[in-house]
């Protein structure tokens, strides 16, 4: 099976690469979750910058002076600028993570992973629309997350 490296720098930002002769070891349950997790936290992030400038856009409605019109219309435009950069990394993550998901030799794990870390469901709503009970999806889940061919290299660069 092909093997991803999941590369972490001192500074704690992570990106992946394919697998080389680079010692690395295994990531843990934990650091799988929390590399699949952040596709969601970047997702959120997006969220709140968007009622962030729409909340700008409502105060520059009672504004009467040209300055603080001109101040908030820059604000208005690093949210944006924040916004379309917050979506550039999503739309990348989104990518590699379906990349490493799709790595996962059986069709229902794969599913299931996406179901989890992409859309955000739950256990429970996972459980409903594949048909197993709950318990069975959490030990899937746990097998799945052992299948993931993510490996860790930290760099101390």
């Amino acid at each position: 099976m092909e093997s991803i490296l999941l590369i972490q720098h001192r500074d704690g930002r992570r990106y992946l690469m394919d697998g080389g002769r680079a010692p690395s070891r295994p990531c843990s349950e934990q650091e799988k979750k929390q590399w699949l997790s952040q596709y969601r936290l970047l997702d959120q992030e997006i969220d709140r910058l968007i009622q962030e400038e729409a909340s700008w856009r409502q105060r520059a409605l009672y504004v009467d002076t040209v300055d603080k019109r001109q101040t908030l219309a820059r604000k208005i435009e690093d949210c944006i600028s924040q916004i379309n950069q917050q979506i550039d990394r999503l739309a990348d993550l989104r990518q590699d993570m379906e990349r490493i998901i799709s790595l996962v030799p059986d069709d229902t794990l794969r599913l299931l992973l996406t179901y989890k870390y992409i859309d955000g469901l739950g256990f429970e709503d996972i459980a409903d629309r594949l048909h197993y009970c709950w318990r069975q999806i959490v030990r899937k889940h746990a097998h799945a997350l052992r299948l993931l061919p993510l490996r860790l290299l930290e760099l101390s660069l």
